[in-house]
């Protein structure tokens, strides 16, 4: 998001639609200031007569919204993860389907769990639980790996053994040949640190 600060740092403009690409109001701008209104205005009036009409926030209030914007880029990489690891609905296709369920749509689910779990037993702790930061959580390998007090290399390592792992589980290898089983053991006791 581009933002100008002033020379003196006592106020920052930032572009309404950047912020609320929707945003049907007349105010083109939005002022972040710790200044009351009539100082800021007073100090800064012909500079707030460009900007005007705009909308005056507190620095708390952006410190507030620019963390929002964090965290829903974060739940969209998140989201993203997730549809390259699980391809098939995403939460916008799901937010738009029949929340009623049939008997046989509870059936497949409840099958979809116990084989998900069960899938899940085939993997060591450290990369159940990186995958899940991974993929699930929206957390990068960096962030794992501080986590865990690990490297990062180690956390990538043990995220791709993981999940050749789980394509084996599948009898499919990247290259589409059978895995063999005591490939599977042996790369268990690599990827554990």
């Amino acid at each position: 998001m581009r933002k100008f600060i002033s020379n003196s740092g006592d106020y920052m403009v930032v572009r309404t639609e950047e912020l609320y690409s929707d945003f049907q109001g007349k105010e083109k701008w939005i002022i972040v200031t710790d200044l009351e209104p009539e100082i800021l205005i007073g100090r800064y009036t012909e500079t707030m007569k460009m900007f005007s009409p705009f909308i005056l926030m507190t620095t708390l209030q952006w410190e507030v919204i620019e963390e929002s914007c964090r965290e829903e880029e974060r739940r969209r990489k998140e989201r993203a993860r997730h549809e390259v690891a699980l391809p098939g609905k995403t939460e916008e296709q799901e937010a738009i389907m029949p929340a009623e369920k049939s008997e046989m749509d509870k059936f497949e689910d409840k099958l979809d769990r116990i084989l998900i779990r069960k899938m899940l037993d085939i993997l060591t702790p450290a990369q159940k639980r990186r995958l899940r930061m991974f993929y699930f959580e929206g957390r990068s390998y960096q962030e794992i790996a501080v986590s865990e007090g690990v490297t990062r290399q180690s956390v990538k390592l043990s995220v791709k053994a993981g999940l050749r792992r789980l394509r084996a589980y599948f009898g499919r290898c990247e290259d589409g040949s059978p895995e063999r089983r005591d490939d599977l053991e042996e790369e268990n006791t690599v990827s554990e640190t």
